[in-house]
């Protein structure tokens, strides 16, 4: 866990910010956590930092981006490997999305976690917006951004942070065109993209 809170600090530097918030459970392992203890301390990190938009995991498995495109991948790390189904991301953004989705949701009101702003001092907020990170048009995609030059170079980056999984900048470059050029694809433009879906 150390390990990986100085490779997302590392990380976090890259793309412009000193404030990494980590929940402080153990790595891949957040599936076996009870729903009640993440969500309560995601609807803290929401309330403390008042994002207007929150970006996250897509909380179901996507099985039409299977680790090795089921054989149609070519090419050393072509392929979505785990974005398309990853235990911790999945529950990641299945927590952030109990956590903040609309009316009820425990980072808007106290009645699930009064003591957030009770002993807290953390009072409600609602984000205006949640984003998933989508991979295919069936998903479906309904927003995407246009990576620049200087954005995969940052996405290139910060990845080669992450030493444990990513050991060379070709391999992290490889990664990022792959997937850009393929959510490009699905998307019908040029270049390399970044697919999300906006749920509200």
């Amino acid at each position: 866990a150390y390990l990986r809170r100085q490779e997302m600090v590392a990380a976090g530097a890259v793309l412009g910010t000193d404030t990494v918030w980590r929940g402080g459970f153990q790595d891949g392992m957040l599936v076996g956590v009870h729903e009640g203890a993440v969500r309560e301390r995601i609807a803290a990190y929401i309330r403390a930092f008042k994002p207007h938009i929150i970006v996250t995991h897509y909380p179901e498995p996507n099985f039409l981006a299977p680790p090795t495109c089921n054989g149609a991948c070519v090419g050393a790390n072509r392929g979505w490997d785990d974005l398309g189904y990853h235990p911790d991301h999945k529950s990641a953004g299945r927590h952030v999305l109990d956590a903040a989705y609309g009316s009820g949701s425990a980072a808007d009101n106290n009645d699930v976690f009064e003591e957030l702003e009770e002993a807290g001092q953390l009072p409600q907020w609602h984000a205006e917006e949640l984003y998933f990170f989508a991979l295919t048009r069936t998903q479906p995609i309904t927003h995407y951004v246009t990576l620049s030059e200087r954005a995969r170079e940052l996405k290139v980056e910060a990845l080669l942070a992450h030493h444990y999984q990513y050991t060379s900048r070709p391999e992290a470059s490889e990664s990022v065109s792959w997937v850009g050029t393929t959510i490009a694809r699905e998307v019908g433009v040029d270049g390399l993209v970044e697919g999300f879906q906006g749920f509200f």
